[in-house]
């Protein structure tokens, strides 16, 4: 019998030094590097059209990571809302600047990137950067365009990169489960333009990428092929909101249960368009609101979703918000009533923080006016537009409490969650 513990003892030994010695070369390794890479000579004409264009997809793809409400470009930010098991995660510069951002890049650089997921350095980015094989040549070329213009979200700036710390998971994943994207062969083409569900299908899955989050995992999605991903729209993603608490995505098929299947047209809109859901609470974060898609555009991804095969699975229950407070007060209930923790967090401090709240908004009224109508200060702000939503008379409570959010927040640390 002690033999046999012996051997087991030895035998085990040895798996845990080879389970050690795996991780330690994963390490060491990191991700993968490719010297066998193609990359196209091309120039890209930057013309108006595809400046607007390439700002439009921009604001859909790019914006969320890489913007930075300190630089007011995108310069780059701690991604919370990625899961802790890939690691410690920040998105890069992208702004023009040619020592730390991508203004020394090559156009063939940025395509093949944005394609391949294969990096200027030759590196294989991670599975949590998406990579955007079906968007057609156009609309990529319209990227880089915009990446290229004087548009001050992408004005130079020389915010340095914040080294991040991908988890042995990421660096597994990345070795040997995905693998970088084969360039296109030929020019991808867009969709036709009298076919609602080709056109939504192109934005949901092309463009969008929304199963990417709505569908089971982001381990087992396809990038190349979005219906091989599993459970393909049916959620149950588990991801971060604002304040780093666990939310698990929506399941958006048409199961009249437990998807949308119930929801009408006009309720799609309003949550795409306005950032809302049936009830007028705000989505929760890391959903956004869609301001630059039109009527039309919104319309055609629910037709198309309305084609996708119903999933009948539950959402799970995500950790939730109350408001507690010693000293609680009307503009704190209003605040948690309609959601406002949903990208502000609960202190104030989110993905679209109060730190400067009560100093950049000088008094209750200029607070009360951007919070009615902030498009009409900010065209695209992905802030909701609330007039008509909130109650008139709720506005200068909830102006309050968030001016003393601000100053709150101001004296208090910026924990990263």
């Amino acid at each position: 019998m002690k033999k046999f513990f012996k051997i087991i003892g030895i035998i085990l030994g040895v798996v845990l030094l080879l389970i050690g010695g795996f991780i330690g070369y994963l390490k060491i390794a990191g991700m993968p590097k490719f010297s066998d890479v193609h990359r196209p000579n091309i120039k890209v004409e930057v013309t108006p059209e595809r400046v607007i264009r390439g700002r439009k997809i921009a604001n859909l793809l790019c914006y969320d990571c890489h913007f930075n409400p300190a630089t007011n470009r995108l310069s780059g930010h701690f991604l919370a809302e990625i899961p802790s098991l890939f690691g410690k995660i920040y998105s890069h510069n992208i702004t023009g600047d040619k020592t730390n951002g991508i203004g020394n890049w090559t156009d063939g650089e940025i395509l093949y990137f944005l394609r391949t997921g294969i990096h200027k350095n030759n590196e294989y980015v991670p599975p949590y950067m998406p990579k955007f094989p079906n968007v057609s040549e156009e609309d990529i070329q319209s990227i880089v365009a915009f990446l290229r213009s004087d548009d001050t979200l992408v004005a130079p700036h020389p915010a340095i990169d914040t080294e991040e710390s991908p988890s042995i998971l990421a660096f597994f994943l990345g070795r040997f489960v995905f693998k970088p994207i084969e360039y296109p062969k030929a020019a991808i083409q867009p969709p036709p333009v009298n076919d609602p569900v080709a056109i939504g299908k192109y934005w949901a899955n092309g463009v969008i990428g929304c199963y990417q989050c709505h569908s089971a995992d982001f381990k087992s999605n396809d990038e190349i092929y979005p219906e091989k991903s599993v459970g393909f729209y049916g959620g149950g993603n588990q991801m971060k909101d604002a304040s780093g608490k666990e939310i698990f995505t929506a399941n958006i098929t048409p199961d009249a249960s437990t998807g949308i299947g119930s929801w009408s047209q006009s309720d799609f809109l309003h949550a795409l368009r306005d950032g809302l859901r049936r009830d007028n609470s705000a989505l929760r974060y890391p959903m956004a609101r869609f301001p630059n898609l039109s009527d039309s555009e919104i319309t055609a991804i629910y037709t198309y979703m309305k084609t996708i095969p119903p999933v009948s699975n539950p959402r799970k229950k995500s950790e939730d918000y109350k408001y507690v407070d010693a000293n609680p007060t009307k503009g704190g209930e209003i605040y948690y009533k309609y959601g406002c923790y949903a990208c502000h967090g609960q202190n104030g401090i989110g993905v679209c923080d109060l730190t400067n709240a009560f100093q950049k908004y000088h008094s209750d009224e200029d607070l009360i006016n951007w919070i009615k109508d902030p498009s009409k200060i900010i065209p695209g702000t992905k802030m909701p537009t609330w007039q008509g939503t909130i109650k008139e008379e709720e506005f200068a409570p909830l102006a309050q409490y968030v001016r003393q959010l601000g100053r709150n927040s101001k004296s208090a640390p910026t924990a990263e969650k």
